[in-house]
């Protein structure tokens, strides 16, 4: 629909006349933006005003997920300005994770979701800018929605399940506090944030029983190490530039107090006995070295893989050799 002199087309800055098409699309697919999750199945009402348009979705898919709700805006096409884009989306985790690996994003977050199996339904709101053109910059603001879902490390003997709670990410990281989930047959608390270096650091907090915590970190044998105790794990993912060369980390600590240790001096103690445990590994790359202190009485390093290890006992500091084998 056009009226008035065609001298001022689109009459965006005047009041000399108007310019509108409006029309429905079913089945449409949208690639906007390369290295952008792109929608398909599109069912959409969509209208071009004056020098501006919009979308307002009735029905889309993105990563295989049931698009809620969709509105899109592009504020000039003449010089062309970003897109802007809200939407929520629901459906599996594991198709949700999958947007945050697209190539855009992947360099701030695919390092936190590699890895990783999930289970159950979730819930994602989603507000991006992109710009198409030479002008505005990039924008994201998202919420993603736990409810009773599960995370399983691949390639570790480690999963969460019952994970409540909400998740915050923007192109400067994620953020979370308090949500809920539980780990060996224990609540646990975790929180989310990102350091200056852009490495993203997943804290969590429980108390765990001995059999199920100490048994993740070697064979120590049946009934040896009895009680529970405060733990804090930390998993620190660089960002994808960093990661060539800094693997994801992973951080144990706990006091052990409340743990019992049956096991000769000077490593045995008695369950009120504090004795601080530090865990440090890499989780991928076989490139670094991980290390474990046991209070004032042990200490180990040990390579990436494994094969080379190096004890220190009762105060000596440990060697780690270049060939394989078990230094003390």
């Amino acid at each position: 629909v056009t009226s008035k002199p065609l001298d001022d087309y689109a009459w965006e800055h005047s009041r000399n006349g108007s310019f509108q098409v409006v029309f429905d699309a079913e089945d449409v697919h949208v690639d906007y933006r390369e290295g952008w999750p792109a929608l398909t199945d599109v069912a959409a009402k969509i209208r071009f005003h004056g020098n501006q348009f919009d979308l307002e979705a009735r029905r889309a898919s993105i990563h295989g997920n049931r698009v809620e709700r969709l509105d899109a805006h592009i504020g000039a096409l003449a010089p062309i300005a970003p897109l802007e884009v809200s939407g929520e989306v629901s459906g599996p985790l594991q198709n949700t994770l999958g947007v945050l690996s697209e190539p855009a994003l992947q360099e701030r977050f695919a390092g936190f979701t590699d890895g990783l199996a999930a289970r159950g339904d979730s819930r994602l709101t989603l507000d991006f800018t992109v710009p198409l053109g030479k002008h505005g910059d990039y924008a994201l603001d998202g919420h993603l929605h736990f409810a009773d879902n599960a995370l399983t490390l691949a390639g570790w003997d480690f999963a969460m399940d019952a994970i409540n709670g909400d998740l915050a990410f923007t192109l400067d990281g994620l953020t979370a506090k308090g949500i809920r989930a539980s780990t060996l047959g224990a609540p646990v608390r975790i929180d989310v944030g990102t350091r200056d270096d852009g490495t993203s650091r997943v804290s969590a907090r429980a108390r765990l029983g001995a059999a199920q915590a100490l048994q993740r970190i070697g064979d120590i044998g049946d009934g040896i190490a009895t009680g529970r105790a405060d733990f804090i794990v930390d998993v620190d993912v660089p960002s994808r530039s960093a990661a060539g060369h800094q693997p994801t980390r992973l951080a144990v600590r706990s006091p052990l107090q409340g743990i019992a240790i049956a096991l000769p001096p000077p490593l045995g103690k008695q369950a009120a006995e504090r004795r601080d445990l530090h865990l440090r590994l890499p989780l991928t790359g076989n490139a670094g070295t991980g290390s474990l202190t046991y209070g004032r009485r042990l200490k180990a390093r040990f390579s990436g893989d494994g094969r080379r290890i190096g004890i220190g006992v009762g105060g000596g500091e440990p060697t780690l050799s270049p060939q394989a084998g078990i230094d003390i």
